[in-house]
This record gives C-alpha cells, sequence and structure tokens, in this order.
C-alpha cells in the first residue's frame, strides 16, 4: 500500500464479499453450533461406513470431523461409483495416487446439513444395491 492507500493490485472483490457473507453464516449459527453440527454429520458418516462393512483409513483418535476417509474393504468399484454419483448430480472422491480405488471420502463440512448427508448416502445405498 502507499501513501493513498491504495492496494499493489486489483483486489479479488467477489472473494471478499463471499468471505462476508459466509462469516456471517458462521456466526449467526454460532461457532459452538457449528462445531457440533460438523461432529454430528461426522457421526452420521461413521456410522454409515461401520454399518456398510467399510473400514476407515485413519485411527479413531486421528479422524476428522470434516471429513471421513473410509477403506474400500468391500472392493465395490468406485470409479463406476462415481460416475453413477455424478450422472445424478453428486461429486464423490475415490481416492488418489496410491489409494485411487482403494478409499473414498466423504466430506461433512461447510453449510451442509444432516439432511444432505442422508440424501447423499441413500443415493450411493441405491446405487449399490
Amino acid at each position: 500500500m502507499d501513501e493513498k492507500n491504495n492496494t499493489p493490485s486489483t483486489p479479488c472483490i467477489s472473494l471478499i464479499y463471499a468471505l462476508d457473507c459466509q462469516l456471517g453464516r458462521i456466526f449467526a449459527e454460532g461457532l459452538e453450533a457449528r462445531w457440533q453440527r460438523h461432529l454430528d454429520l461426522a457421526e452420521y458418516v461413521r456410522g454409515w461406513v461401520r454399518e456398510r462393512g467399510f473400514d476407515f483409513l485413519a485411527a479413531e483418535p486421528y479422524r476428522s470431523i470434516t471429513l471421513t476417509c473410509a477403506v474400500n474393504s468391500r472392493n465395490v468399484d468406485l470409479a463406476e461409483l462415481k460416475k453413477k454419483l455424478g450422472e445424478r448430480g453428486y461429486a464423490f472422491d475415490n481416492g488418489y495416487g496410491k489409494l485411487k480405488g482403494k478409499t473414498f471420502r466423504i466430506a461433512h463440512m461447510g453449510d451442509m446439513q444432516l439432511a444432505d448427508l442422508q440424501d447423499f448416502t441413500a443415493q450411493i445405498d441405491d446405487i449399490l444395491s
């Protein structure tokens, strides 16, 4: 910044507005409530993973409350599952690098609600049945 209070380049105004909007949502929900919601969502996904016979990549004390990485212990064709979910309008990641096809990740963060995850996991159940 110089004496005129200018930035050295044009700031990305749309990102500043997006940050302001998201911070408004976070503070309206409350930080403690938001963290609890993320934990509740993580517990839902972990229960779904267990009930479907998949394993977890991370050991219990190291699991994230914003993303679950499951091991494809059922040998599901994850590439096909990803394709079919995409056709239904859902994003799904089937691992990358050495873990491609061996793991999959389900996010449970941000503005996601329980109904969102229930719908997503129901789509997976429907495809796998």
